[in-house]
């Protein structure tokens, strides 16, 4: 990161080839939206070119910089959303075109079932667990992406999850598998 503050924008190209598809990834799951992932994730390192000079080695890792961008980016677009009052779309109608890998016995439904109770959440919650269980990000980064406290995220996550398995495991007349 030095190097690029110091005006070597090529080495820009490892920080791309580290945190593309992560970041990728991070936008697909909070909008399962193939093109406007790729979009925010031009968006956002065009962005840390731009503040390169505000990211500070003592505040914090270089991950958790380009992710706090990232949840940024992702509330700016959601307001420009509603001031153009884009329509969104249907739940049903959600099938990225990213390829699902499939461990242990789960099957693509299981996983297409998991998408949907993601989407269901508040966009707080949804956030919490993308960070977390998909980016793989600790709690103290989160944290501090979040702008809360280490305590608030264990809290706050608790109850994020209870609610993705209560909106996992029902089903469509409100009963609930065990």
């Amino acid at each position: 990161m030095k190097e690029i503050q110091n005006g070597r924008l090529e080495a820009m190209a490892v920080l791309f080839d580290r945190y593309q598809v992560r970041i990728y990834n991070y936008f697909f799951k909070l909008s399962f939206d193939a093109s406007q992932s790729e979009d925010l994730t031009q968006q956002l390192f065009i962005r840390a070119l731009q503040y390169r000079n505000s990211f500070r080695p003592e505040q914090g890792r270089v991950k958790t910089w380009l992710y706090r961008m990232a949840v940024n980016l992702h509330i700016d677009h959601k307001k420009l959303q509603a001031k153009h009052r884009m329509t969104v779309m249907p739940l049903s109608d959600v099938h990225g075109n990213v390829a699902e890998v499939t461990s242990g016995n789960f099957t693509e439904a299981d996983y297409s079932t998991l998408d949907k109770a993601l989407m269901q959440l508040e966009p707080d919650q949804r956030q919490l667990i993308i960070l977390s269980k998909y980016q793989g990000l600790k709690y103290e980064e989160v944290a501090t992406i979040m702008g809360i406290t280490v305590a608030n995220v264990k809290v706050k996550m608790h109850r994020a999850i209870l609610a993705l398995r209560t909106l996992y495991f029902s089903k469509p007349n409100g009963t609930y598998e065990l």
